[in-house]
């Protein structure tokens, strides 16, 4: 293969004076030319490639096999985002002035035997290897089981003059076969964090360009990094959802603000025209406005006004008529999972259907809480199941009845049976809590459901003000958004 690329070469210098006569026995496609600043404050975690990209600076000075040796000339890059690891590799290739090439997955089978002599010529040089077939641990890895013995002493193998450093960059290093791993090979590995709410929050807004934002936007970076965690978690699907907002602004001439991040993360990107809106009656907008202020209501009463929902609406989309998305920043503050945050979720999910049956009477329950059910029995079911939890136990009784826990997945027909009549008993008494709940405070409940009828969309600061009026939201919304930056 790398002869065909020589003679493709050495035929274009024939042709073009343009060609550089030490041009690269490879793909020019390979190379990238790195120009801008030395700039790690745009990384998150970047303390550990900034001291790889110092000692490769040092190693390069003392021009010794051990100084490379201690360094490690091939480097195992894990972290969630992929890209981004390849643009941290680039940052440290411009701090060191090395080159920077970038190989294909599909083209790295054929470089494994003599791995540097390609690249010499390019030395000081940091190759990147994309992950691939080549180095994933699946059973019969040809790659790996065709090397001649003392393969990994060629790959450790390398002349500090002419210092060609490999980098290869993966999400889970387990998947890379332990060969790989051991010594001589990617022996050196480095672990890049996940970046947390608030710096997603941030690097987000600074992909929105100039397009105008709110400050619902830009005084709430950590929920914003939180909603992108929940409903964009990769580094693509982020910078698609910048894209989609910039679009919004452009198209809609107005300034962005959460619920178009909201809205995008619920109701997703494909653009519909008003022939596909669902029309309903008067009637069903209602049931559904109310459902929705059920769950809503109830969210903010059992936190003790903590939880005020980010976003509440019954503008229908594909599969819902109207939803409740609970606070991003309540949610991430929990720090663990009790028996209190049981009673809260399910107490949540069944609050739409008690709403409906209260002010439309036991006839006119829908279907609308079929997922609601589904979700609370499911979560019940779980803890019960592995986690030793008892219906009893919030009344402080039954702690000591559930031990004998099963593993999961390991559940017999008698078993099921047990503990499907324990979250029966349960969600039992939970729904008759909660219409108690809802009926006591029917003023609360009235006064957000005809929010919703007026304005479709309610936010959490429309929402927290609501609360204020029957003394249910005593918080400060800033207060547990500053607990996770």
């Amino acid at each position: 293969m790398w002869s065909l690329f020589k003679t493709l070469f050495k035929n274009s210098q024939l042709t073009s004076v343009a060609v550089e006569p030490e041009a690269p026995p490879f793909p020019p496609e390979w190379v990238r030319e790195l120009r801008g600043p030395v700039d790690w404050s745009r990384f998150y975690d970047y303390a550990l490639m900034r001291n790889w990209a110092n000692e490769m600076v040092l190693a390069r000075q003392s021009a010794s096999l051990e100084s490379w040796f201690l360094h490690g000339p091939n480097l195992l890059l894990k972290g969630d985002e992929v890209e981004t690891l390849s643009e941290m590799i680039q940052m440290a290739a411009i701090q060191t002035e090395f080159r920077y090439v970038r190989v294909p997955a599909a083209n790295v089978s054929d470089l494994v035997d003599t791995p540097r002599k390609l690249f010499e010529s390019m030395a000081p040089v940091v190759v990147q290897l994309d992950a691939g077939d080549w180095c994933w641990a699946e059973d019969g890895n040809n790659l790996i089981s065709a090397r001649p013995h003392g393969w990994r002493e060629i790959w450790k193998a390398i002349d500090p003059k002419l210092p060609v450093v490999f980098v290869l960059c993966v999400q889970d290093q387990d998947r890379v076969h332990e060969d790989w791993r051991k010594f001589g090979a990617f022996d050196r590995c480095i672990h890049v964090q996940t970046p947390n709410a608030a710096f997603l929050g941030q690097r987000f807004l600074s992909w929105l360009g100039t397009s105008p934002i709110e400050a619902s936007l830009t005084n709430s970076q950590a929920k914003v990094g939180l909603m992108l965690q929940s409903g964009f978690p990769t580094f693509d699907s982020q910078r698609l959802a910048a894209l989609q907002m910039r679009r919004i602004a452009a198209s809609r001439g107005k300034q962005l603000e959460f619920d178009d991040l909201a809205n995008l993360a619920i109701r997703g990107s494909e653009e519909f025209s008003d022939i596909a809106a669902k029309i309903y009656s008067e009637s069903t907008r209602k049931k559904t406005a109310y459902h929705e202020a059920g769950h809503a209501c109830v969210a903010v009463i059992e936190s003790k006004g903590q939880n005020v929902p980010d976003y509440c609406s019954i503008v229908p989309a594909g599969d819902f008529a109207g939803i409740v998305m609970q606070s991003l920043s309540y949610i991430d503050s929990l720090e663990e999972f009790t028996f209190e945050n049981l009673l809260l979720r399910t107490r949540i999910a069944l609050a739409g259907r008690a709403a409906e049956e209260i002010y439309f009477g036991p006839s006119g329950i829908s279907s609308g809480a079929n997922s609601d059910l589904s979700n609370a029995t499911r979560l019940s079911f779980h803890m019960f199941a592995h986690s030793g939890f008892h219906p009893l136990m919030e009344k402080g009784q039954g702690t000591s009845a559930n031990l004998a826990v099963i593993g999961l997945g390991d559940v017999n027909e008698l078993e099921y049976n047990r503990i499907q009549c324990e979250v029966r008993q349960f969600l039992s008494i939970q729904y008759e809590y909660v219409v108690a709940t809802l009926k006591g405070n029917s003023d609360f409940v009235e006064a957000v459901a005809q929010r919703l009828l007026w304005d479709p969309v309610i936010d959490q600061e429309e929402m927290t003000q609501i609360s204020h009026q029957f003394g249910l939201a005593t918080f400060s919304v800033n207060r547990i958004q500053a607990s996770i930056q």
